[in-house]
């Protein structure tokens, strides 16, 4: 009976010692046979990125990496957030999400890669959130860099379409735009140019597993994310050789690339205005930058003012100087340590 007794003991010290790990440094996470389409799944990857000085008592936050971006490219912004966040709560945890086939997420069983659209994003998300919410990981905030920030107004709109909300689902409070991707008509200059049609086809491949895929290799991925509006490339990009080693680019599926532009035979996504009017319960703040390329200032603004109706568009913080690329949150994240420290 001692025996058992001190059996137990031990394997309670190391479930506790183990749990009391995770809590204090950086972990992952595989969520197993995630469904979203009816018979669809993926073992979906999360990599945690933990607040060594506090790493429980703060906010958690969920975030959603951009088009051809891993979980790992969240790495600098959360180094730098935890640095730097002083406040009585500080951010405490960045949960980051790979989507299937990409990063550490395996690939989808039961259809193609390369025929994932934007709404399959959103309904791993989706899934995603309710899993971690079951294993007591409940982000109160969400953020989405680019294409990420597009999946977020496009779960509030399925939320709202079925009478609920952001808030009322998973009571994320907040949600953090960074150089967002819009729906469908509202402006994208970069779009209508025809400057992302060209860089979609230059990079458009078959791969016998994935299918249609668009993949930029590592030695260009930092010239498409990181140059300014001179076409130099920011001082705090990756080198390709970082690109390739910390995994920070991967491949996107062809239909997503199509999705999101818009090119036949489909539509950019459409989502209603006032979707996060105040009454909605999640406060939406946004960060847009002078020297992107890919997305504008005054496109974020219209997209803010479409989606809160608020006139003054006083949730949107322009941040200005020639370092203020599209991946701005990778190569000077310290820039944004003001906007998600702000209430």
């Amino acid at each position: 009976m001692k025996r058992l007794v001190f059996m137990f003991v031990f394997v309670s010290m190391c479930i506790a010692s183990y749990s009391l790990a995770c809590d204090q440094m950086d972990f992952s996470l595989t969520l197993s046979n995630v469904e979203f389409r009816p018979g669809v799944t993926s073992d979906i990857y999360l990599k945690v990125f933990v607040n060594e000085k506090r790493p429980i008592l703060g906010r958690t936050v969920f975030a959603i990496a951009g088009f051809a971006h891993t979980a790992e490219t969240w790495k600098p912004f959360a180094e730098a957030v935890f640095e730097k966040d002083d406040r009585l709560f500080p951010v405490s945890k960045i949960v980051a999400i790979d989507f299937p086939g990409q990063g550490g997420s395996s690939i989808p069983e039961g259809m193609i890669f390369g025929e994932m659209v934007l709404a399959d994003y959103v309904q791993v998300c989706m899934k995603s959130l309710t899993r971690l919410n079951d294993m007591y990981i409940r982000p109160r905030t969400i953020i989405g860099h680019s294409q990420g920030g597009l999946i977020i107004q496009m779960i509030q709109q399925q939320l709202i379409n079925s009478g609920s909300s952001l808030s009322e689902e998973f009571n994320i409070n907040k949600a953090l735009l960074l150089a967002s991707a819009a729906p469908k008509d509202l402006p994208w200059y970069a779009l209508e140019s025809g400057m992302v049609g060209q860089l979609i086809g230059n990079y458009v491949t078959s791969d016998a597993v994935l299918g249609p895929i668009v993949f930029f290799p590592a030695t260009d991925w930092p010239y498409i994310f990181f140059s300014n509006l001179s076409g130099i490339l920011a001082s705090g990009a990756p080198a390709p050789q970082e690109v390739e080693e910390n995994g920070y680019n991967c491949p996107e599926p062809l239909y997503v690339a199509l999705n999101l532009s818009g090119t036949q035979p489909f539509e950019r996504p459409v989502v209603d205005a006032g979707i996060f009017k105040i009454e909605n319960g999640t406060l939406l703040r946004v960060a847009t930058y002078e020297q992107d390329i890919l997305i504008r200032p005054e496109e974020n603004q219209a997209l803010y003012i479409h989606l809160t109706g608020d006139q003054d568009a006083s949730g949107v913080t322009v941040l200005n100087g020639g370092e203020t690329v599209h991946d701005l949150h990778m190569s000077d994240p310290e820039f944004l340590i003001d906007f998600i420290s702000a209430d």
